[in-house]
C-alpha cells in the first residue's frame, strides 16, 4: 500500500527579501549549503523562477508555511513532493486547498489521503 502524500513548497524569491528567502531555505534544506541555493535561485526555471522552498512536509505544515512566507517568496505554491513548476501542465490544482498533484484520485486533501 501507498504512503500518505506529503508536500513541497515551491515560490519565487522576491529580490527585496533575498537575504531572507536564502536564510529560510537554509533552514528548511538544512541538507543544501548557502551557494547551491543561491545556484539554484540563478538557474530557477520559467518566467516564475519558482525554486523549492522546503520537501516533504505535512499537509498542516505545508499550509502553514505558505502562509507564513509571502514576505519573503511570490505566489509560494504547494505541490505535492515529486512534483514542481517544471510539471505543472500536466498536474492538476485543487481549487479548495490551492495545491498541485498528480493523479487521477483528486485532491489528497480532500481525499484525506497525506500525512
Amino acid at each position: 500500500m501507498e504512503d500518505p502524500i506529503a508536500f513541497d513548497l515551491w515560490g519565487a524569491v522576491i529580490p527585496e527579501h533575498k537575504e531572507q528567502a536564502v536564510a529560510t531555505i537554509g533552514k528548511l534544506r538544512p541538507d543544501v549549503s548557502r551557494p547551491a541555493i543561491l545556484r539554484e535561485l540563478i538557474v530557477a526555471p520559467g518566467p516564475d523562477r519558482q525554486v523549492l522552498i522546503a520537501r516533504d512536509l505535512a499537509w498542516d505544515t505545508a499550509r502553514s508555511l505558505r502562509e507564513q512566507l509571502v514576505n519573503h517568496f511570490e505566489h509560494p505554491q504547494v505541490y505535492q513532493t515529486g512534483y514542481g513548476p517544471p510539471n505543472r501542465a500536466r498536474l492538476k490544482k485543487c481549487p479548495v486547498h490551492q495545491i498541485c498533484y498528480g493523479g487521477v484520485l483528486g485532491c489528497p486533501v480532500c481525499d484525506g489521503w497525506f500525512r
